[in-house]
């Protein structure tokens, strides 16, 4: 892995850029999970989870356990309301949207 990713405390660092397009719209992944109200962790799993990770990778990614991962992402889809990780990347990125356009 290259990019930012490669260093997990840039995953929310504010000097990153966090506006990716999707659809020639922008999405705000930090506005998004505030209005889900997803705690830092939780915003970091969720990110790599809507850029195509897997838990293996992002758990090497952010040197978390694949177990705390999967424990954080049940707490995600809690909140979220969803049951898949599928599911959760469409609603992130509908709240993002949404978010933007506040």
């Amino acid at each position: 892995m290259t990019g930012s990713y490669a260093n997990p405390s840039l995953l929310c660092d504010p000097s990153v850029p966090n506006l990716p397009r999707f659809g020639g719209a922008l999405f705000d992944l930090k506005r998004a999970t505030r209005v889900i109200g997803l705690s830092l962790a939780q915003t970091r799993l969720a990110r790599l989870i809507v850029d195509g990770h897997d838990l293996a990778a992002a758990s090497e990614l952010l040197g978390a356990g694949v177990n705390t991962l999967r424990t954080q992402l049940r707490r995600i889809f809690d909140k979220t309301g969803v049951r898949s990780q599928a599911a959760l990347v469409r609603t992130l990125l509908s709240a993002g949207l949404r978010a933007n356009r506040l």
